[in-house]
């Protein structure tokens, strides 16, 4: 397993959109990453969407239609999986 130290603020998300398999995610180094909607608990596909926020802490918030609690995607979690790897 490969193991990748990425300094706090390039890991920073700083733009999130919601895409036709996922959120694609650009990070503060340029690098960008896919979270596919199987790995959102309650949301699993596009249409379940209502809306998405970044958050100043660099954080995702993915509101879904049925309502409950929100969906966080932390930087770490988006990192995972980081299509430059």
């Amino acid at each position: 397993m490969k193991t990748t130290r990425v300094d706090t603020q390039e890991a920073t998300i700083i733009a999130a959109r919601v895409a036709n398999r996922g959120i694609r995610v650009t990070f503060a180094d340029g690098h960008e990453a896919l979270v596919p909607f199987s790995a959102l608990p309650r949301i699993g596909k596009r249409s379940a969407i209502a809306s998405i926020e970044l958050l100043a802490s660099g954080r995702i918030v993915v509101h879904a239609k049925a309502g409950g609690q929100p969906v966080i995607v932390s930087s770490d979690i988006a990192r995972y999986y980081d299509e430059s790897h």
